[in-house]
């Protein structure tokens, strides 16, 4: 049998989206209702509705290019090497961990700034991440560290596969985060 020096890292990659799909579910889909989902305490601050429809813009951007790597790197035959981030990669996704240090504005493409958008987010937030999961597990022959993919809104600049993924569930518990904190707010309505 074959070994792979990337298994580890793949097994992570899906508990961490897996985890992230439980605790979404935990905070927002038993405490959250319709009344109470745009709440915000100031209007310079998101709402947890604000806050689902950003990752889910975010996921919308990220998938597409994490789906056409995984295609075209299908389609070759490279050696999978043990994975290790990229010196960039690493400070982008220190950048992201939450707490946030720095207060950073967001790129117009991926503002929630159209309520259109707060159907199905709790569904849609679900279905991406299960979508991420499986685009982890077609990794089976890919090598997750010589496999690159541009960074939505930044396509000159692109990490490996591994990163990409790493970049997403960090992204993504940064708004978790976020939103345990606006749930948690002393005048937030509670249902």
């Amino acid at each position: 049998m074959d070994s792979n020096p990337q298994l580890d890292l793949k097994k992570s990659l899906i508990t961490s989206f897996e985890g992230i799909i439980h605790t979404h579910h935990l905070q927002v889909e038993n405490q959250i209702t319709d009344q109470n989902q745009n709440w915000s305490s100031n209007e310079n601050k998101w709402s947890v509705a604000e806050c689902l429809i950003h990752l889910n813009l975010s996921a919308q951007e990220w998938l597409p290019f994490i789906r056409q790597c995984i295609v075209k790197m299908s389609k070759t035959n490279i050696q999978i090497v043990e994975f290790k981030s990229g010196f960039l990669a690493n400070k982008f996704i220190n950048f992201l961990q939450p707490p946030p240090k720095i207060k950073v504005s967001t790129s117009k493409r991926f503002r929630p700034d159209n309520i259109n958008q707060i159907k199905n987010i709790n569904e849609n937030f679900t279905l991406y991440q299960k979508e991420f999961i499986q685009l982890v597990q077609d990794c089976k022959t890919i090598c997750l560290k010589q496999a690159k993919v541009s960074i939505p809104g930044m396509q000159s600049f692109k990490v490996s596969l591994g990163d990409a993924f790493k970049i997403v569930i960090t992204h993504e518990k940064r708004h978790l985060w976020q939103i345990k904190n606006i749930i948690d707010h002393a005048n937030f309505p509670k249902c």
